[in-house]
């Protein structure tokens, strides 16, 4: 048994993440009792078709609503069955971080860094216990990044033969997933899919490889996205093959007709700076209401903060080495990741925006944080790591009862509160 754990100790290492991050999130679960934000939504979404009646939230795909149907299910139309399946993908995330991480660095100990930061940034712990869609479509493209970087990284060796094939298949595969879970993965993707073309185009591949490229990374994903409709099929309100692909504009048209102000509402710059966290619950309780269960939706400041830093000395480090145009290093990946996944609601034409949008790109600043460190030179190197850790863990605690719904004396919250923007 010795000998078989050391032979998959990165597959344990791999396990032992999920099982401890779904335990995490699973923990008092039935927290807050009501439907808290855009599970007043989803859920509702998810009883419908488990009736096989008809699709609501026609704006969104079908996979996040889908899997919230199988958590009704499985543990009924209570706390636990809205937010179980987002508990599973949450873990699944952290999970794929590691391998991530271990794809990017070659180093085990680098990796467990990054899944270590990602586990206790505060947004992922409460993206993970809410039925929403970005838990799903988040875990699905760490995933799909995790096997595309390693097609990336079997070409140079041998570009026109089959290693950099199934990875990327795999990857596509699961874009395609993702983007049938919300339309943002489309971004990464396309993102993605531009790189690939970059790394065989300077190795002069024969058309064979982009042949290989477009099938696996463009033709697969697609046929994946509309067969993940395919539930619309079934529902008492009607749906034929033709309208899979016609409802794509009511989509879209779906999507500018959101409204046009909310009291939650930020921009994406405001995002990475952490000045306009937002409240998925705040449920008075008591005769008088002097108590409360709080859900804040806010990033780790430690993570935050500190992530954007460290992405500056992926950008110097970067530069020194004039390594921008090279796929295979690290801090140019890290930059591409977090650009394309920041950068791009610059140019979304969606009317509202909201923090959590900020949660993939915000899972990217533990991998920069990592290669950070990783350049610092022992025993600074493993100094400043341990440092980092203990006090993301230790702000990760510090914030606990304003992220988990512990039920607290009404005034007692705005300790947490930091800036009056936060209120």
């Amino acid at each position: 048994m010795k000998r078989l754990i050391a032979q998959n100790k990165n597959a344990v290492i791999t396990l032992g993440f999920f099982l401890i991050s779904w335990a995490l999130f699973f923990w008092a679960l039935d927290t807050p009792l009501k439907l808290n934000f855009d599970e007043n939504h989803y859920i509702p979404a998810a009883r419908e078709l488990i009736a096989l009646t008809r699709n609501l939230v026609p704006e969104h795909p079908m996979v996040g609503k889908v899997l919230m149907a199988i958590g009704l299910l499985i543990f009924g139309d209570n706390p636990t069955g809205w937010r179980f399946m987002s508990t599973v993908f949450g873990a699944a995330t952290i999970a794929g971080m590691y391998q991530l991480a271990l794809t990017l660095f070659k180093n085990p100990r680098a990796a467990f860094l990054a899944a270590f930061l990602t586990l206790f940034n505060c947004l992922v712990y409460v993206q993970s216990r809410i039925g929403m869609l970005d838990t799903f479509m988040m875990a699905f493209i760490v995933w799909a990044l995790t096997y595309f970087f390693r097609a990336v990284d079997s070409v140079p060796s041998s570009p026109s033969k089959a290693p950099w094939r199934r990875p990327l298949l795999i990857s596509g595969a699961l874009f395609g997933v993702a983007a049938g879970t919300k339309w943002f993965a489309f971004i990464p993707w396309a993102g993605c899919a531009g790189f690939f073309f970059f790394v065989l185009f300077k190795q002069r591949v024969g058309i064979a490889s982009y042949r290989a490229w477009l099938i696996r990374f463009g033709l697969v994903p697609l046929v994946i996205y509309f067969a993940t409709f395919t539930p619309i099929l079934f529902l008492a309100e009607g749906g034929t093959i033709a309208s899979l692909f016609t409802m794509q504009l009511d989509m879209y048209d779906a999507q500018l007709r959101v409204l046009t102000s909310h009291p939650y509402m930020s921009q994406w710059w405001q995002w990475p700076l952490l000045t306009r966290p937002m409240w998925y619950a705040f449920d008075k309780e008591g005769a008088n209401e002097e108590w409360v269960r709080c859900v804040f939706c806010v990033g780790n400041p430690l993570i935050m903060w500190l992530g954007l830093a460290a992405l500056g000395v992926c950008l110097w480090h970067g530069w020194q080495k004039k390594a921008f145009a090279d796929a295979r290093q690290v801090s140019s990946r890290i930059l591409f990741l977090f650009a394309i996944l920041l950068f791009s609601w610059i140019f979304i034409p969606r009317k509202i925006e909201f923090f959590y949008y900020y949660y993939p790109a915000a899972c990217i600043l533990s991998l920069a944080l990592t290669h950070a460190t990783e350049l610092l030179r022992s025993p600074w190197r493993d100094r400043t790591q341990t440092a980092l850790a203990l006090g993301t863990l230790s702000l990760f605690v510090y914030f606990y009862p304003v992220l988990s719904g512990i039920l607290m004396p009404i005034k007692e919250y705005s300790h947490w509160m930091w800036f009056r923007s936060w209120i």
